[in-house]
């Protein structure tokens, strides 16, 4: 099942990769010209180059903007579902949530791949190139990925964790007896504990 949510991460996640292939990656190559060549930095500034290769220094800020982007493009999409969740159905959740975190995997390892051979252009000639830093782009892509599945837990177990409460109180509800023989006694405070047991027991 697609859900409407992750139909709509799809192709905003598919518009970013345009964008950032033909005018993010396509700036860097333009660093060692006459004209300064500024780039967004992903922090609210503007990388700014002239006359530089991409030796160094503007490798280094290359591929940290790199990560501060992916950080940043992770944090955004689990937000803007964090806060769709709130009023989505419960059956659509758990479908959601593994939607956005395969589309963010697979968006960032693309991505990564670009970067690996943007970097290798840039080392190059022309005529004759560097090996790829496959080491440099598993590194990110790990720390990213991580980042993602991080996210996709902790917003799992809020949300399972919420509709189990929820289906706890429904079974009480069934019991109302129950329920208020433990508020009569000053055993609120069991209420949630007791309420598991015996979702255990009547389902």
């Amino acid at each position: 099942m697609t859900t409407t949510f992750a139909l709509r991460i799809r192709e905003e996640l598919e518009n970013e990769s345009r964008r950032m292939i033909n005018e993010w990656f396509f700036l860097w190559h333009q660093i060692g010209g006459s004209q300064v060549v500024e780039i967004d930095g992903f922090d609210g500034r503007k990388i700014s180059y002239c006359g530089l290769h991409f030796f160094g220094s503007p490798r280094e800020v290359y591929w940290s903007t790199l990560r501060l982007y992916f950080r940043k493009i992770v944090a955004e999409k689990y937000d803007a579902l964090q806060l769709l969740l709130l009023t989505m159905p419960s059956s659509q959740k758990r479908a959601t949530v593994t939607e956005t975190k395969d589309l963010l995997s697979s968006f960032t390892k693309t991505l990564v791949a670009v970067a690996t051979a943007q970097d290798r252009t840039m080392r190059g000639n022309g005529v004759e190139f560097p090996l790829a830093d496959v080491g440099r782009a598993e590194a990110l892509s790990r720390e990213i990925l991580l980042k993602i599945d991080e996210r996709n837990i902790a917003i799992s177990h809020h949300y399972e964790l919420q509709s189990r409460f929820r289906m706890i109180e429904e079974r009480l509800g069934e019991y109302p007896n129950i329920s208020k023989l433990l508020i009569g006694l000053g055993c609120g405070g069991l209420l949630s504990a007791s309420a598991t047991a015996l979702l255990h027991l009547i389902r």
